[in-house]
């Protein structure tokens, strides 16, 4: 090459702009769900639904706003993440019909009563719509709701109850008031039920094109996990977390581990290598098809999986902890969980 195409490359170079490093936070994210097992000999979920939400301190603006929203207007109930109904069936809430996959929703005043406003998750996702700004488009259902004042104001908060034949009640609380509403999981008729809220690992990476959320369970290390997971064969799936799969879902291409992940709804799980571990990305939208809990993972068809970097740990954890982080100057995805390091790194 000559010099003066050298030279005129390397002036092209240094005019490119340096890549801003995304602003990394980690919103106060839980979960609840209802759960129904079915009775063969070997545990199945035949339903589920899974709410998750930004737990908003008492305090926020963005609660006040609930009872003196503009009637009709869509009202954010999230900072920094949208909160999302989740299910793998059909279910039916306040009468209302809705489709199994993953549908975020704002609360809508109408006159002295509100309502829920669920949203088309892939709209959303293309408009990178953040949650402080609900669209007027875009919406799949609005589900009436029970209103009720509750005593002193409290944080946002969510729980989801259990009944027979599918049935369940769901509850938000904020700002004093409380709502609720009813519905059933269509596919969970003679399914053993459970309820439980779920505390859950979030971290959050916020690009100059977009947004990638991670969130996770918080399982226990101890030396039962230490050995079922030391004793996995190659090519076998651990679920990554516990209770709800550990989800990500991001607005813009990721490179992760030096391959391409488009924008979207995906489960993660690690898969078990000869040498090591590797972070698999599953479909959101196969696991609804399919009807699968995470605590099916080993039947999961992963879209990309790239190998992590193994390292120990400075400090044993004693719990999963999974999160974006700057490692060596440059963003990654890092997980510690017992005295083990997992890195796989990330570009948005």
């Amino acid at each position: 090459m000559s010099r003066i195409r050298l030279a005129v490359l390397a002036v092209s170079l240094t005019a490119l702009p340096a890549q801003k490093p995304p602003t990394i936070d980690a919103p106060a994210w839980q979960r609840a769900r209802a759960v129904w097992f079915g009775q063969a000999a070997t545990p199945t979920v035949v339903a589920e639904v899974c709410i998750g939400w930004e737990r908003l301190p008492a305090e926020h603006p963005r609660l006040a706003a609930f009872a003196t929203a503009p009637d009709g207007a869509p009202v954010p109930m999230g900072n920094a993440v949208w909160p999302v109904l989740e299910t793998f069936t059909e279910v039916q809430i306040g009468g209302v019909e809705v489709p199994r996959g993953c549908h975020p929703f704002a609360l809508q005043r109408r006159g002295e009563e509100h309502a829920l406003v669920l949203f088309d998750a892939e709209v959303l996702r293309k408009a990178k719509t953040p949650v402080t700004s609900p669209p007027p488009k875009g919406a799949i259902a609005t589900i009436p709701l029970r209103s009720k004042t509750a005593g002193d104001p409290s944080p946002l908060h969510c729980e989801v109850t259990t009944g027979d034949d599918g049935a369940f009640t769901w509850t938000l609380r904020a700002a004093g008031l409380a709502w609720s509403v009813g519905g059933v999981a269509k596919s969970a008729n003679g399914g053993f039920p459970l309820a439980q809220p779920m505390e859950r690992g979030c971290s959050r990476a916020v690009f100059t094109g977009g947004t990638a959320t991670l969130d996770h369970g918080r399982p226990q290390w101890n030396d039962k996990l230490a050995q079922a997971m030391a004793g996995m064969k190659a090519g076998t799936h651990w679920r990554f977390g516990n209770d709800w799969w550990t989800t990500l879902q991001t607005d813009l291409p990721l490179t992760i581990g030096g391959k391409k992940l488009a924008p979207g709804h995906w489960h993660l799980v690690v898969e078990r290598t000869k040498n090591g571990w590797n972070l698999a990305c599953c479909a959101a939208d196969e696991q609804f098809r399919n009807c699968l809990d995470a605590f099916a993972a080993d039947r999961v068809t992963p879209a990309l999986s790239v190998p992590f970097a193994i390292g120990k740990a400075k400090e044993p954890t004693a719990e999963l902890r999974a999160e974006f982080a700057l490692d060596g100057g440059k963003l990654a995805l890092v997980v510690t969980f017992g005295d083990q390091r997992l890195v796989a790194r990330v570009a948005g």
